[in-house]
């Protein structure tokens, strides 16, 4: 029964082709300015303001300056992110730091059975801590930045995951965790938007 419980929601995910619209950003990326102008249009319809035309045109102009751009540079390769200290140090850092995101992530994951709890109301719950992560984030990570967000959800992570298993009782564990498991998601989510603005 709760494996029904859990699975009935990602039915809807069949319709998010026809829901949600395709990233105008990656439809710049492939060459489709005019699509992603429409996609544009529609946001601007839900949100009730209005673009000047002027705008749109710019923006035209602009990616297809930057298409051609694209098609004339050369290629690059993974070895041109260590070409200069600076992206080097940058590179170096981010691996690092994705590796650790992971790892934290991934061990919260696969040690729900470890918790003393009961393994599918455990996971049910730490995984509901994703949509109150995502909308701690969403609200403030313009305000707040990526860098100190990225290291303190981490590190406050990292507190609640050594504090839970240094606690006997498994309540008192189960909810520390759960708290790690919060923040690693905030630190993972970061991580994923580095990843698509770099």
């Amino acid at each position: 029964m709760t494996c029904i419980v859990t699975s009935v929601p990602f039915v809807l995910a069949v319709g998010t082709p026809w829901l949600i619209p395709e990233s105008a950003r990656w439809l710049v990326s492939q060459g489709q300015i005019d699509r992603a102008i429409k996609i544009l249009g529609k946001f601007e319809r839900i949100n009730g303001t209005k673009v000047p035309d002027d705008i749109y045109r710019r923006f035209r102009e602009t990616c297809a300056r930057i298409c051609k751009e694209e098609e004339a540079d050369k290629t690059y390769s993974v070895l041109d992110l260590f070409r200069t200290p600076r992206l080097r140090n940058i590179t170096i850092l981010f691996i690092v730091i994705w590796m650790a995101i992971s790892l934290v992530f991934d061990g919260h994951v696969r040690n729900v059975d470890n918790l003393g709890l009961d393994v599918f109301v455990t996971f049910t719950i730490a995984a509901a801590t994703e949509l109150p992560a995502d909308t701690f984030l969403t609200l403030v990570l313009d305000r707040w930045g990526r860098r100190w967000l990225a290291c303190g959800s981490l590190v406050i992570s990292g507190i609640f995951s050594i504090w839970a298993s240094a606690v006997s009782n498994s309540i008192y564990t189960a909810s520390l965790a759960i708290l790690g498991r919060f923040w690693i998601n905030i630190s993972y989510n970061i991580g994923l938007q580095y990843a698509a603005e770099v």
